[in-house]
C-alpha cells in the first residue's frame, strides 16, 4: 500500500507530529513522575512515534527514510517520552531534532552546528572501539551507537536494576548532564537493588527486537530472528567477561589493554558475521542495493580508465 502523501508532505507531517509531541510532553514536564495525565500524553506520543514512519512513507520507494525515522522516532524519541514519564531525566528539547540525522556522519554535522550556535554540550555518538573497547561491555556501553545504548539504559536497564519503574523523590527530574555525571561517577552502572544480570539480558533483548522492527520497516521483512539472536547473545558474552576478569584478577593476572581490545573486536566480528551481516544477504532489498552500488563503482572505474587513456 502506497503512502497517501507526497514525500515533501510526508516529511512535513513527520516534523509536525514530532514538534507537536514534543510540545505536548514539554507542557506536561512539570507533572510528577507517574502522573496519569503525563502517562496518557506519553502513551499517545509513543503510539504516534511508531505509526508515523510506517503510515507516512511509501514502503516501495522510501526505504532509507522509513528506516531513519523508525530509528529516530519509534525508538529514540519514544524512549525519551518514556523516560520523562518515569522521572528519569528531563526531555531534551533538541534531541529529537538531532536524531533525524542518521548515525555517524549526519549527527556529526548537526553536532557541529548545534555546538557553536546553540551552546549545547553534546556527547559523541561513537567512540573509537580500537582504543576503548577492552571488552564487550565497554564496546556497547562506551563506544558503539551511544544514543541507542542510552535509550535502552534509561528505559529498561536502570528500572530493572533499581527494582522500580517510576523514579520518585528529590532529583527525579535532574538535568541530563547531572544524570550523566552521576552515572559516570558510579562507573556507568546503577547498583541499587534489582537483578543486574536480568536487566542486562532484558536490555539486549529489547535492542534485538527494535532492530528487527526497524528492518521490517525498511524492507518489509525481518532477518528471521538472526539480529534478535545477535543482540540477545551479547548479554551472556558480557556476563562471561565479568566472570573471566574476576577470576583472572583473583590470580593476579591482568591482560594488557591492546590484547583485550583485539580479542573483543575479533569475538564480536566472529559473532556478527553469521548473525548480523549474512542475514543482510538474504534481504532482497539490500541485495538490489548491493548490485546497484557495484554497477556504480564499475561505471566510475570505466570512466576513470577512459579519461586516463584519452
Amino acid at each position: 500500500m502506497r503512502a497517501p502523501l507526497s514525500y515533501p508532505a510526508a516529511v512535513a507531517a513527520t516534523l509536525a507530529a514530532l514538534v507537536g509531541s514534543g510540545a505536548a510532553l514539554h507542557r506536561c514536564s512539570r507533572l510528577a513522575a507517574g502522573h496519569p495525565l503525563l502517562g496518557a500524553v506519553a502513551a499517545a506520543c509513543i503510539a504516534l512515534n511508531f505509526a508515523a514512519p510506517l503510515l507516512l512513507f511509501d514502503p516501495n520507494t522510501c526505504h532509507s527514510t522509513r528506516g531513519m525515522t523508525t530509528f529516530a522516532i519509534s525508538w529514540i524519541a519514544s524512549s525519551k517520552a518514556l523516560a520523562l514519564f518515569c522521572g528519569r531525566g528531563q526531555l531534551a528539547a533538541l534531541l529529537s531534532l538531532a536524531m533525524y540525522g542518521w548515525l555517524g556522519f549526519q549527527l556529526d554535522i548537526l553536532t557541529a552546528i548545534a555546538h557553536p550556535w546553540l551552546g549545547l554540550r553534546l556527547q559523541p555518538l561513537f567512540r573509537p572501539p580500537w582504543t576503548e573497547a577492552q571488552g564487550p561491555a565497554a564496546f556497547w556501553g562506551r563506544c558503539w551507537n551511544l544514543a541507542c545504548s542510552n535509550a535502552v539504559r534509561i528505559s529498561v536497564y536502570e528500572p530493572l536494576c533499581e527494582g522500580t519503574f517510576i523514579r520518585r523523590g528529590p532529583g527525579a527530574a535532574a538535568p541530563a548532564l547531572r544524570v550523566a555525571a552521576r552515572r559516570h561517577a558510579a562507573g556507568g552502572v546503577a547498583r541499587r537493588g534489582g537483578n543486574r544480570a536480568l536487566a542486562l539480558c532484558a536490555g539486549f533483548v529489547t535492542s534485538g527486537a527494535m532492530h528487527e522492527f526497524i528492518m521490517w520497516a525498511i524492507a518489509g521483512q525481518t532477518t528471521r530472528g538472526y539480529w534478535f539472536a545477535f543482540f540477545a547473545l551479547q548479554a551472556p558474552l558480557i556476563l562471561a567477561e565479568r566472570h573471566l576478569v574476576a577470576a583472572l584478577g583473583q590470580r593476579g593476572v591482568k591482560l594488557p589493554a591492546p590484547l583485550r581490545t583485539a580479542a573483543t573486536l575479533c569475538m564480536l566480528m566472529a559473532v556478527a558475521h553469521p548473525l548480523f551481516y549474512n542475514p543482510l544477504d538474504r534481504i532482497l532489498l539490500f541485495g538490489r542495493y548491493i548490485v546497484l552500488w557495484r554497477s556504480w563503482f564499475a561505471a566510475a572505474g570505466e570512466t576513470a580508465a577512459g579519461a586516463l587513456l584519452a
